[in-house]
C-alpha cells in the first residue's frame, strides 16, 4: 500500500466511524435513583443502583443492532458495569480507560450536594489553570478526555465504538467549539438522563437515531 492509498484508507475509516456516547446508569448518589439529591460523584467509585442496572439493560436493548465492536469505558465501577451489561448483548470487546473518568474536583466538592457546590465548580471552570485541592484543573480534565477519545478512535479498525463515560465528559463534546474551546452555557446545561445515548460522528454530536 502506497502513501496515498494509506491516507485514503484512513480518511474513509474516519468518515465511516461512529462513536456512541453513553452516560453510565444511575447510582444511589444520583437524583434519578430516587435519593432526592444529586451528589457530585467525581472520582468516588460508587456502584450502580438497581435503577442504574435497569437503565443499562434498556440502553443495551437500544444498541443491540448497532454492530458495536468495541466498548471503551471509564474504569470506575458504575461505568464498567454499564459497559458490561451492554457488551453482553453486542459481544463487543470492553476496554477500560482512566482517561474517561469525570472531572476530578477533590474532596471539598466531591461527595457534596450539586446545588451547594455549583458555584465552586463554575469558579474552577472560569479559571481553567487553577487546581482544586486534591483534584485537577479544568484544562487538564478537558485535555485528558479529548486526548483519550482521540486515541480510542484510531484503536484498530473499529468503526462502531461505544464510549461509556460520565455526565461532564459527554458535556465536553456537546459544548466543544473548534478544536479545544468549550461553550460555558452548554457545558453547564442538561446532559440527559443516565444511560442516555448520543452519536459523535465526524466531530458532530447528534441525538441517537440520527445516523442518516
Amino acid at each position: 500500500m502506497n502513501k496515498q492509498q494509506h491516507t485514503n484508507r484512513g480518511q474513509n475509516e474516519e468518515f465511516n466511524r461512529v462513536l456512541y456516547l453513553v452516560r453510565h446508569g444511575s447510582t444511589n448518589l444520583n437524583r434519578e435513583s430516587g435519593s432526592g439529591k444529586d451528589i457530585i460523584r467525581g472520582h468516588i467509585d460508587v456502584p450502580l443502583a438497581e435503577s442504574g442496572r435497569r437503565e443499562a439493560i434498556a440502553a443495551a436493548d437500544r444498541l443491540e443492532r448497532c454492530g458495536i465492536q468495541l466498548i471503551a469505558t471509564s474504569d470506575l465501577s458504575r461505568a464498567v458495569e454499564t459497559a458490561e451489561i451492554i457488551a453482553a448483548r453486542s459481544n463487543a470487546v470492553v476496554t477500560a480507560f482512566y482517561g474517561l473518568r469525570p472531572w476530578k474536583l477533590g474532596p471539598a466538592i466531591e461527595g457534596h450536594d450539586y446545588e451547594e457546590v455549583l458555584p465552586r465548580i463554575r469558579h474552577f471552570f472560569q479559571r481553567p489553570d487553577e487546581t482544586p485541592q486534591g483534584g485537577e484543573s479544568f484544562r487538564h480534565f478537558k485535555g485528558r478526555v479529548f486526548h483519550t477519545v482521540a486515541g480510542i478512535k484510531v484503536r484498530g479498525a473499529y468503526t462502531k465504538i461505544a464510549i461509556v463515560t460520565h455526565f461532564r465528559c459527554i458535556r465536553l463534546f456537546e459544548s466543544r467549539k473548534g478544536r479545544n474551546d468549550v461553550d460555558t452555557g452548554r457545558f453547564f446545561g442538561d446532559g440527559g438522563p443516565p444511560c442516555s445515548i448520543r452519536l459523535l460522528c465526524r466531530g458532530k454530536v447528534r441525538a441517537f437515531g440520527d445516523e442518516e
